[in-house]
């Protein structure tokens, strides 16, 4: 459409020049050589000379201007398409977390999430152990599911982990490409890594490669986002909670069961009719031994007597 406009617009001026040059001629001849039929001809001439390359040319504008306006119209719906999508998305996989239990039920739920949003495309959660000193691959979604993948073994070594932000690499061979994208088994690549954070602190990654000529998509990109921040908090609040059970059923020194836990362990035995068998224990002069060596000490003595049990 650009270029067949910019072939009118000359056009319509060739012909008013044209059209304005004859009709100035007939004007400036002597008035002699006119008479009143020929000076309104040439008055004519010269009004549509001007009048209907100017016509022509205000009707190409607003053709453009309608066309700018169409595109601009198009353009935002399908802004609107997607955010709709999207908050769909986030609401459902929110539903789908707050049902899951477990963080086994999280994990699957999060590889049925990972089909949804990049399909047949290899998808891994890399998650850090108890000491935060590991990564270990805890769900692979996609083709080859037991072939090599990011090499990456502990958190400070993950850009994206350390970075604490998403990391896009177009390619694997460009320079400033993350070094564990080199020597894949499907060779070149492009790669999406976004960190999971649990109040703040980095726990794991999500990492998605395709193989070049694959480009990029920035929409499965902030749908991965989601998914990493919604498993982030639900991952947070499972081990909160789990935090907060453990603390209320067990002795805070010795890391025993509480005399609440105990007895409710013994009413479902009894509940069951399981044979059982309760066996107490005493220390012999501990009152003696808080008071000569003080409460730390006889802390540690209840320490070591339920590890010897």
């Amino acid at each position: 459409m650009r270029s067949s406009v910019r072939g009118v617009v000359p056009a319509s001026l060739l012909v008013q020049g044209s059209v304005q040059v004859a009709a100035a001629w007939l004007i400036t001849r002597s008035s002699t050589n006119l008479d009143g039929f020929g000076l309104g001809v040439a008055i004519a001439a010269l009004s549509v000379g001007i009048l209907i390359p100017g016509t022509l040319l205000i009707s190409v504008l607003a053709s453009r201007k309608t066309i700018r306006q169409l595109a601009q119209s198009m353009a935002k719906e399908r802004r609107l398409q997607w955010e709709g999508r999207r908050r769909e998305f986030e609401t459902r996989l929110a539903n789908a977390l707050e049902m899951a239990d477990g963080e086994a039920q999280v994990i699957s739920t999060v590889g049925r999430a990972l089909r949804d949003i990049v399909g047949d495309g290899r998808v891994e959660l890399l998650l850090a152990d108890n000491s935060h000193a590991h990564l270990n691959r805890q769900l692979v979604s996609g083709p080859s599911p037991a072939g090599t993948g990011c090499r990456v073994e502990t958190p400070d070594r993950c850009v994206a982990a350390r970075r604490g932000q998403t990391q896009v690499f177009p390619d694997s061979e460009n320079l400033d490409a993350c070094p564990y994208l080199e020597h894949r088994e499907g060779g070149r690549c492009s790669a999406v890594c976004v960190p999971v954070s649990i109040m703040g602190r980095t726990v794991g990654v999500l990492h998605h490669a395709d193989p070049l000529p694959a480009a990029l998509d920035s929409a499965k990109t902030q749908q991965l986002e989601v998914l990493a921040n919604q498993l982030g908090a639900r991952l947070g609040m499972l081990r909160v909670m789990s935090d907060s059970q453990l603390q209320a059923s067990t002795d805070p020194v010795t890391g025993l069961a509480n005399r609440r836990d105990f007895e409710n362990r013994l009413r479902r035995l009894h509940a069951a009719r399981v044979p059982f068998t309760v066996v107490l224990g005493d220390l012999d002069h501990f009152k003696l031994l808080n008071d000569t060596f003080g409460h730390e000490a006889g802390d540690r003595a209840l320490r070591v007597y339920a590890r010897v049990l």
